[in-house]
């Protein structure tokens, strides 16, 4: 019984020193000043601070574990993440006027070679690579959301090649609550380049009426 009470007793000590160190302002001033702070849920804070919360000009950074995945033919095992970027002006905590949003999303997947092998027959090698998608967005915003006028742009990268970049979609134009709604211009990605492909009226995120 006494074992059981000091072994109760340990992870309570842990537990309690563990909760301390979960959310803790790192450096700097993170009550009213410029510091950087860590938040228990893996985020990071790095700017100005008024009565503990983001007021003014900062970051927020945080990295997110999707998924751990197994690799089937070349036996490995990735960590595929998602992390984000906000900075900008913060207001109680929130991005508020003019700001800047990066989205990085991670994936695995594996190629194959062919190659002779001492028999004269074929030899597989198998290889991972990554490939990054990404969702961009520089705007006005409202407590956090989008709201006015912005662009977006989705894109990904080559496989291994975080420095190259393949468009998908991006969109200039006017928000309301993270949807376009408004005037704007959607373009796609086609033959290496942005071509033109909806302008007008957008409502809820949907292209209604064509510019006149």
């Amino acid at each position: 019984m006494k074992k059981i009470f000091i072994s109760l007793a340990a992870i309570l000590i842990v537990l309690v020193v563990t909760a301390q160190y979960d959310n803790q302002c790192i450096s700097g001033n993170c009550n009213n000043g410029i510091g950087k702070y860590s938040y228990s849920n893996g985020k990071t804070y790095d700017g100005k601070f008024k009565k503990g919360k983001p007021n003014g000009e900062g970051v927020l950074t945080e990295s997110n574990l999707d998924s751990t995945i197994l690799l089937i033919n070349s036996k490995e095992q990735k960590q595929a993440t998602t992390t984000i970027l906000q900075k900008g002006i913060w207001k109680d905590g929130e991005l508020n006027g003019q700001g800047y949003m990066l989205i990085k999303r991670q994936k695995f997947e594996e190629s194959k070679d062919v190659l002779p092998d001492s028999s004269n027959g074929k030899k597989y090698v198998y290889k991972s690579y990554s490939i990054e998608n990404y969702i961009e967005i520089t705007g006005n915003f409202v407590n956090g959301i989008l709201n006015g006028y912005g662009v977006t742009e989705s894109f990904t990268t080559k496989k291994n090649d975080p420095n190259s970049k393949i468009g998908i979609k991006k969109y200039e134009g006017y928000f309301k609550n993270n949807e376009r709604h408004g005037k704007g211009k959607l373009y796609k990605w086609v033959n290496g380049s942005y071509q033109l492909a909806n302008e007008g009226e957008f409502l809820n995120g949907k292209f209604i009426e064509p510019l006149k």
